[in-house]
């Protein structure tokens, strides 16, 4: 394996601030799509801190890497560690959703003195239960879809136009009641297939923060969607919460995958107590 390589200093991330108070950095799902599905649900708690939107190396709107081949977690965890120090910010609360959970929990185990608290949603300590997934498309999708998701987890995607013909095909999978108007979110998501199939084909064989979780000691809010298809409760959010020895477990009723687009009101009411709890 090529040494991972860290993301060069002027290689600066596009970057969005929202609200007021304190800090916290926001880490989108993926691989391959970027930050603005999110604002929607999440600028709510702008009144309580100050959101801190970033497309991640290579996805959206931020710059390329040198050499993919050398791209690892452990790059995309150096980038944030650099823009907390590019920035001049001491400690910053990480919220982390779907593939970005999953890079939240690996900065928060590096550098556990600068998170006062952690927010997790729709994420897990491993993905390891991709037959749990197939069936889940089967059981729910229609032929179209079911070949969609097996296109994405088989092989990796050739150009940005497939992935994103594809991510927009299973895209009502990820919701319990999908809707125009919760679809039209993802409307203007730049979708880029280089850093799916990095992150997806090639990074998470290797990660399960399984045997480390119960050292990290950081305030945790677990996060998920009763109906999620593609992070199960019992394989994500409840093995989260069971192994951090400082976390809250809240699940969404009425949603999938996206808890703060299909209950935003709701979802700010929990993550905003949260907030005022560990603050």
């Amino acid at each position: 394996m090529p040494p991972t390589t860290l993301p060069r200093t002027d290689l600066v991330p596009y970057v969005v601030r929202h609200g007021r108070g304190t800090p916290m950095f926001v880490l989108h799902g993926g691989p391959g799509m970027d930050h603005s599905y999110l604002r929607p649900g999440l600028d709510a708690l702008g009144e309580r801190v100050e959101l801190i939107y970033y497309d991640q190396l290579g996805n959206g709107r931020s710059p390329e890497p040198e050499d993919w081949s050398t791209v690892e977690h452990d790059t995309w965890v150096a980038e944030l560690e650099a823009l907390r120090e590019r920035l001049g910010l001491d400690r910053v609360l990480l919220f982390g959703t779907s593939y970005g959970g999953f890079l939240a929990q690996e900065y928060a185990l590096r550098h556990p003195e600068r998170v006062p608290g952690l927010v997790l949603c729709c994420t897990s300590p491993a993905l390891d239960f991709g037959e749990r997934v197939v069936a889940n498309a089967h059981a729910r999708g229609t032929p179209e879809q079911v070949a969609a998701v097996l296109a994405l987890l088989g092989t990796p995607v050739p150009d940005d136009a497939t992935f994103r013909s594809l991510a927009q095909t299973i895209l009502p999978l990820y919701f319990h009641r999908p809707t125009p108007r919760l679809l039209q979110h993802f409307a203007a998501v730049r979708y880029r297939a280089v850093p799916f199939n990095r992150g997806f084909h090639h990074c998470v064989a290797g990660f399960d923060t399984r045997p480390e979780l119960p050292r990290l000691a950081v305030p945790t809010l677990v996060l998920a969607g009763r109906d999620d298809w593609i992070m199960p409760v019992d394989c994500s959010a409840a093995r989260l919460a069971a192994a951090l020895p400082n976390a809250e477990l809240a699940v969404f009723e009425r949603s999938g995958h996206f808890p703060f687009l299909e209950e935003p009101a709701e979802f700010a009411r929990v993550v905003s107590d949260w907030l005022a709890r560990t603050l």
